[in-house]
């Protein structure tokens, strides 16, 4: 016996959506600070690379506490990782300068 369907069967889908995890703004412009301030840390001396150190580390606990709402924790870390260079650095250099110009001044 030969069975024939005049309605086509019905298929159901049913998609799971993962939400999409959001780069933490607070990292975006902790990592732009540290960029910026490169730059412009003798116009501005650390100050840009505090409040990045800040934010970085506000935005990493946040990343850390949900990391299924965020994303950028190595965009974080990159930042951290420049800012704390850039003031090492400059304060080496004001320990150099300084002493150089108080070996001079002595003269």
């Amino acid at each position: 016996k030969l069975i024939v369907k005049k309605e086509p069967d019905q298929v159901t889908e049913y998609k799971i959506s993962v939400p999409v995890r959001q780069t933490h703004i607070m990292g975006t412009v902790s990592f732009i600070l540290a960029i910026v301030g490169l730059f412009t840390t003798f116009l501005f001396p650390l100050a840009l690379q505090i409040i990045a150190i800040i934010l970085g580390h506000i935005a990493k606990s946040d990343i850390d506490a949900n990391p299924d709402l965020y994303s950028g924790s190595s965009l974080v870390t990159a930042g951290l990782i420049i800012n704390y260079l850039v003031i090492m650095f400059s304060l080496l250099l004001l320990v150099f300068f300084g002493a150089g110009v108080a070996l001079l001044l002595s003269l």
